[in-house]
């Protein structure tokens, strides 16, 4: 998103990986990586609030053993259950799970 500060896939999958002590699978960790920016933007159009900036993007913030500052974290929610609670009921009225 880089809302907050400079930001890219590649920190994002050694991050990933890193973080994963080179257990993860990389390619799914690459994949994942290219894909955060679509998934957060499918989560805020299907409703889910995230925290925003004073300018009105989604806060992002450094988290865990990220190796720069550069907004790597799960985006800041408004509320942790939300999600959950947007999934299942995605899920029962489709049958489906799409994230």
């Amino acid at each position: 998103l880089a809302n907050v500060e400079e930001d890219n896939w590649e920190w994002h999958t050694f991050d990933t990986i890193k973080g994963g002590d080179y257990l993860v699978d990389q390619d799914a960790a690459e994949v994942m990586a290219k894909e955060a920016i679509d998934a957060v933007l499918d989560l805020e159009k299907m409703g889910l609030p995230f925290n925003r900036t004073p300018e009105g993007k989604i806060d992002q913030r450094r988290f865990g053993g990220h190796t720069r500052d550069h907004g790597k974290a799960p985006v800041r929610r408004a509320d942790g259950k939300k999600v959950v609670a947007g999934v299942v009921s995605y899920e029962l009225a489709t049958g489906e799970i799409h994230v």
